[in-house]
């Protein structure tokens, strides 16, 4: 799946070249993500930066999401097609929650902070903050970042 709006069979390089490649000439909303504070403990600040929402559609409106992964994770298979495989995981989804909206008609540049609480076995090394603006009735994405956790 590409932005939220086309999707093609996952070994098919070429379909996926050209999703990517129409998804990159279309304007994005710019997003950017600061950590405010170090995060040492359980939890960490971040400032989010929301631009002029690009290509929003008429009466439809968005929502801003935050996601938290982590790089790394493995899992020793014990049984099936995969049993004494190691598999490696990419961008595991820790946590999921919508942070704010985008009215139907657009919106001007604004400003979320947001706390982000941390569980303690995750790594904070492989640890990213995820900031994404989607369309609420076509699921279209809008634009995206991505943050490494310092700490």
């Amino acid at each position: 799946m590409v932005d939220g709006q086309r999707q093609f069979v996952g070994n098919s390089a070429r379909d996926a070249q050209d999703a990517i490649r129409e998804a990159a000439h279309r304007a994005k909303t710019q997003i950017s993500i600061t950590a405010e504070t170090p995060s040492k403990n359980d939890a960490g600040r971040f400032e989010v930066r929301v631009g002029d929402v690009a290509g929003i559609a008429d009466q439809e409106p968005a929502d801003v999401w935050m996601a938290v992964t982590e790089d790394g994770l493995e899992t020793a298979v014990k049984a099936g097609e995969n049993a004494g495989r190691n598999l490696r995981h990419a961008a595991i989804l820790r946590t999921l929650h919508k942070i704010g909206a985008v009215p139907a008609r657009g919106s001007s540049p604004f400003v979320l902070n947001q706390q982000v609480k941390f569980k303690s076995n995750w790594k904070r090394e492989n640890l990213r903050i995820v900031v994404f603006v989607q369309e609420r009735k076509s699921l279209r994405i809008l634009g995206a970042a991505s943050a490494r956790v310092a700490g």
